[in-house]
């Protein structure tokens, strides 16, 4: 059905239009927030905030990311790149992580190995997102060799937020 289509879109325009909004400081409330917001003034009061870290070159991700995760309540840790992802994680041992493909020096699919070899985050729930639509067979089969979840650019706020719980709920059945 073409209507559920354009509809589906029509969400996307407006949750990416909302979100813009609400980082830029315009709204008072949150109209898209059908579930617990720090900005709608209902924080979560249940223990610590899961830790978050995003590992990604490009800063406009890393503030966008991590600005929507924070209002969600999630502690967020942000790198710009690999070596410093690896410095973050090993300081504050997030309970997922969410990090480009494609960075300049260190590769995500680099920091992923990485981090499989650390005993302490080898069990990290890592969600690589690219831009990149077109991978080899063999590099799609060695993140999911390594464990770890593949999407794609671009993530609507919705799909950043219930990213980061499939990540954390996996972290719990693992912990």
């Amino acid at each position: 059905d073409d209507s559920s289509g354009s509809q589906l879109t029509k969400r996307r325009l407006q949750t990416a239009g909302t979100a813009r909004e609400i980082l830029r400081g315009r709204l008072a409330s949150c109209p898209l927030c059908a579930n617990v917001c720090q900005l709608c003034q209902h924080v979560r009061m249940n223990g610590p905030q899961p830790v978050v870290l995003i590992v990604d070159d490009d800063v406009s991700v890393t503030d966008t990311f991590s600005r929507m995760l924070r209002l969600e309540g999630y502690e967020v840790w942000a790198a710009l790149s690999a070596d410093e992802g690896l410095q973050l994680a090993q300081t504050h041992h997030p309970q997922a992580i969410i990090l480009d493909l494609r960075m300049p020096l260190t590769s995500g699919l680099q920091f992923l190995r990485d981090i499989r070899n650390i005993p302490a985050l080898v069990d990290t729930p890592v969600a690589i997102v690219t831009g990149d639509y077109y991978l080899e067979d063999a590099q799609v089969a060695e993140i999911q060799s390594l464990n770890a979840e593949l999407r794609f650019k671009p993530l609507w706020l919705d799909e950043l937020v219930t990213l980061a719980r499939e990540l954390l709920d996996h972290e719990a059945v693992v912990a």
